[in-house]
């Protein structure tokens, strides 16, 4: 495992740089650190976290393509907002260029923008730590400390309510797949 994870990181480094560099292995710590605090073992966690962004700086078109090659066509909103493809984007990169195929892996680099109803353990992991990194200053202390007594869905709820009402604020929408997840977790029947 452990040349499974120096392979990945020496692949996110040519890939990425500086402070995504630094914001990356700052969710690889925290993600594992949360996949081991609610009981699994294993490096998925770490090395999702580690390539959750390794698509990031590709330009627009080429995240739509990749994605589309992940995942099949992208919906209108991530058609106008690329960005949002770039977890999608990531995760094919990761199958095509270092022969990654564990799902678990890859659907938490695919699914970390948005997520989706019926997230594993390891991708809410890496949605979670993607907001709570070290180097996001928006986050206050008390709030990072939530993370030491909340459950896994409670810290989900949190960074989805956060999430919507910076996109509300911004004059975003929000995405179908986030909605949808908001509501599984709320228990609500769509």
């Amino acid at each position: 495992m452990d040349c499974i994870v120096n392979e990945v990181y020496r692949y996110v480094k040519k890939m990425i740089k500086g402070e995504r560099l630094i914001h990356s292995i700052g969710v690889a710590i925290y993600a594992d650190y949360l996949c081991e605090r609610f009981g699994q073992q294993g490096k998925s966690c770490f090395i999702a976290g580690l390539a959750h962004d390794v698509a990031r700086e590709l330009e627009g078109d080429e995240m739509i393509a990749h994605a589309a090659r992940y995942s099949g066509e992208a919906e209108e909103l991530e058609k106008s907002r690329p960005i949002l493809l770039h977890g999608k984007a990531g995760a094919f990169l990761l199958r095509r260029d270092l022969g990654i195929m564990d799902s678990d892996i890859l659907e938490a680099v695919a699914w970390h923008v948005t997520g989706r109803p019926g997230m594993s353990l390891t991708e809410k992991c890496v949605f979670i730590a993607d907001y709570f990194a070290p180097d996001r200053e928006f986050i206050e202390e008390s709030e990072r400390l939530m993370i030491t007594n909340q459950d896994i869905d409670r810290l989900m709820i949190f960074v989805l309510e956060r999430t919507f009402d910076y996109l509300k604020r911004e004059g975003k929408d929000v995405a179908y797949t986030a909605l949808s997840l908001y509501k599984e977790l709320k228990g609500v029947q769509s």
